[in-house]
């Protein structure tokens, strides 16, 4: 008894191969924008658990997503943060930034508490 593989036994196969072939080329279109509110605030010890400095690239958001990293853009300039705090004052989507990266994109000591519109990021 010989075992004979046929094109109707191969289909699940293809099924997959032409899903994953799918999801590799679309794969920048599924990555989750956030849009929302930039701010800044002074880093220390977050609640992260880690302590930070003005200087550091780093931001803190909404929800716990400790040591995930951060691709933002304002204004077509793009910055990489360091998520090591929360904001539970933030609203969902927003970020609050060192002065060091807030300052990328604005003069933090100008702007005093300072607040940027329409920040687009997501995690890298």
């Amino acid at each position: 008894m010989t075992s004979r593989v046929t094109l109707y036994h191969l289909r699940p196969i293809f099924g997959v191969v032409l899903l994953s072939l799918f999801m590799a080329s679309h794969a920048s279109s599924l990555v989750r924008r956030n849009t929302g509110d930039a701010t800044n605030y002074t880093p220390g010890l977050g609640s992260c658990g880690q302590t930070n400095t003005e200087a550091d690239m780093v931001v803190a958001v909404h929800t716990p997503q400790c040591g995930k990293q951060i691709s933002a853009t304002y204004q077509g300039k793009t910055i990489k943060v360091k998520v090591v705090d929360t904001c539970p004052a933030c609203a969902e989507g927003d970020l609050d930034l060192s002065p060091a990266a807030f300052g990328q994109w604005a003069d933090a000591s100008a702007y005093g508490p300072g607040r940027l519109h329409g920040v687009q990021w997501n995690y890298v």
